[in-house]
């Protein structure tokens, strides 16, 4: 067997040193590339403006039905937090947060809607079995059913249509 030495080692990495300084330099003067987003963060971005939407919107809608101000603003806070908090484990439990999902609408319509409709009724259920469910309250989870479902698919279509062009 041969021995290395030490400065063998030294000269053949001097050697590739020089020889990666003598190649040019692939892309140079071209516009620098984007790099492209991470599944990952992809999907923990969605998943967090998810949330934080359906926290504002279910707050927007109590603020929209005046008859409904009686309620303390902590009380629709933690509904609509609790909502919040609910649909984004179901939409991950859906599957609806896989790179393929936020590609493709058409599959993930289905799935988000259905997912929607779950957290929807699960808090519906909620509210009957803790006998929290005056007219009042009925009333806001339909609209923030109706109305987030609409924004949901709007911004998933939205958001399937510009990682399709970035791809």
């Amino acid at each position: 067997m041969p021995a290395f030495d030490v400065r063998d080692l030294l000269q053949a990495a001097g050697e590739t040193d020089r020889q990666a300084a003598a190649s040019p330099v692939r892309g140079q003067g071209a516009a620098p590339r984007r790099e492209a987003m991470s599944p990952v963060v992809l999907a923990d971005c969605v998943r967090v403006g998810e949330f934080l939407f359906v926290l504002a919107l279910g707050v927007a809608v109590r603020g929209l039905t005046p008859t409904c101000l009686v309620t303390s603003p902590f009380r629709t806070v933690a509904a609509a937090g609790s909502l919040a908090i609910l649909a984004v484990l179901v939409f991950q439990a859906a599957g609806a947060y896989r790179i393929d999902a936020v590609r493709r609408f058409p599959g993930t319509a289905l799935r988000l809607t259905l997912a929607w409709t779950a957290a929807c009724l699960a808090a519906g259920a909620y509210l009957v079995l803790a006998e929290a469910a005056d007219p009042c309250t009925r009333a806001w989870l339909v609209a923030l059913y109706g109305i987030g479902l609409g924004l949901l698919l709007t911004g998933r279509f939205v958001l399937s249509r510009i990682i399709g062009a970035q791809m």
